[in-house]
């Protein structure tokens, strides 16, 4: 009756050899591959070092303009580029010009990563619906598991430093990236697509460019009511053209 009240457990002898041959083993794998791992990383901290020493060198008025710039173009608002210049120049106000500037450079950094990497498989994803089941869990599990329980074996094969940081952003902030890029081509009409294709439009293209300002210039073509009987008509998809 043991067996039906107390759960069977491993003993404590067998735990403890059970550490030492994980602990052995992770010990052993990073002797024997932490520098390889070290080296593969090395350019992406180059980078970053650089876009770092970059943003310190570059005047500090130089800096907000272009932050300025950036935050007109994305917003077309005043309001917004007036907060981001207030923003930046509190920080710079009170001292923290320069860790400000370090977080800039692997927010930066983090982004480009996240898109090179995101977007191939956000199309993959589109493209099989197989793989869209294989990577769902991942991505669900990417975002759901905090950010240093992946962080704690980055940091023992690694140690403290800029590139551990990096690939936590990284391994939080791609998922979206990833699932807005499946979200997007898959929602593009049947109707689209058939008629990119009569048109003899590569398929990525007509998927990537019907979710962007270039749809209407591109695959805007019907032929209308020829009215005058002269045999020209416009060409739109769409009644609203």
């Amino acid at each position: 009756m043991e067996f039906f009240t107390e759960f069977p457990e491993l003993g404590r002898r067998s735990q403890m050899e059970l550490r030492k041959g994980i602990d052995l083993a992770f010990r052993n794998f990073s002797r024997e591959y932490g520098d390889n791992i070290e080296a593969f990383f090395d350019p992406l901290l180059y980078f970053l070092v650089s876009l770092e020493k970059l943003l310190l060198s570059t005047p500090w008025i130089i800096i907000i303009g272009v932050i300025c710039g950036l935050a007109w173009l994305g917003s077309r608002s005043w309001k917004l580029v007036v907060g981001s210049a207030i923003a930046f120049l509190l920080i710079g106000y009170f001292g923290m010009w320069e860790d400000c500037m370090a977080t800039v450079a692997i927010i930066t950094v983090c982004t480009i990563i996240c898109i090179v990497v995101g977007i191939p498989i956000g199309i993959i994803m589109a493209r099989s619906g197989r793989a869209e089941k294989a990577i769902l869990p991942v991505l669900d599990m990417m975002q759901t598991i905090p950010s240093f329980v992946y962080l704690i074996p980055i940091l023992m094969l690694l140690g403290i430093g800029k590139v551990p940081g990096l690939i936590a952003v990284c391994v939080y902030a791609v998922p979206p990236i990833i699932r807005l890029t499946n979200l997007g081509i898959r929602e593009v009409d049947k109707e689209t697509l058939e008629a990119s294709e009569l048109l003899g439009q590569p398929q990525l293209k007509t998927k990537i460019c019907s979710n962007s300002t270039c749809f209407t210039y591109c695959f805007c073509w019907r032929k209308s009511d020829d009215h005058d009987g002269s045999g020209h008509g416009s060409y739109c998809l769409y009644d609203r053209c």
